[in-house]
């Protein structure tokens, strides 16, 4: 290994390890509330598709930088 990979190894760690936890927190999050209700995942997966609409509407809207 070069010296730049060895010094990089433990950020590339670290972001995994975070990585996967936030994933797993993400997991149990959603396994139980879909046990709570099947209702509150509906509305969920509303909250989450209207929020990745705002995204796309504001990608749209955003004005192109031209250089």
């Amino acid at each position: 290994m070069t010296n730049e990979i060895k010094t990089m190894m433990p950020l590339i760690i670290g972001l995994t390890a975070g990585y996967f936890c936030g994933m797993g927190i993400s997991l149990i999050f959603i396994s139980s509330l879909l046990k709570i209700s099947s209702y509150s995942l509906v509305v969920l997966k509303i909250i989450g598709s209207g929020y990745l609409t705002y995204l796309a509407i504001q990608m749209w809207t955003r004005k192109q930088i031209t250089r």
